[in-house]
């Protein structure tokens, strides 16, 4: 059986009223993440999209998801007389 060494750790900051208290597993294999950080793959990943609309016509023509988009900007501009 191995036991695990618990620390507990006190976080406080200027501007909260009080400290908060928490227990840390120092010696879990799990590496704790900082919060609002992304991994360097999903970083690397978005960094591999681009989503770019055609230039011209004869661009979109080529795709059926934009000639529905152009017809029904074109039904729409019927309907509503303008």
């Amino acid at each position: 059986m191995v036991e695990h060494s618990k620390q507990i750790v006190n976080v406080s900051s200027s501007q909260e009223q009080g400290a908060t208290t928490f227990e840390v597993d120092i010696d879990s294999d799990e590496e704790i993440g900082v919060r609002g950080t992304r991994t360097w793959d999903d970083i690397i990943s978005r960094c591999n999209v681009a989503i770019l609309e055609p230039a011209s016509y004869q661009e979109a023509a080529k795709f059926i998801e934009w000639k529905e988009a152009m017809k029904e900007e074109i039904r729409m501009i019927s309907k509503n007389d303008t």
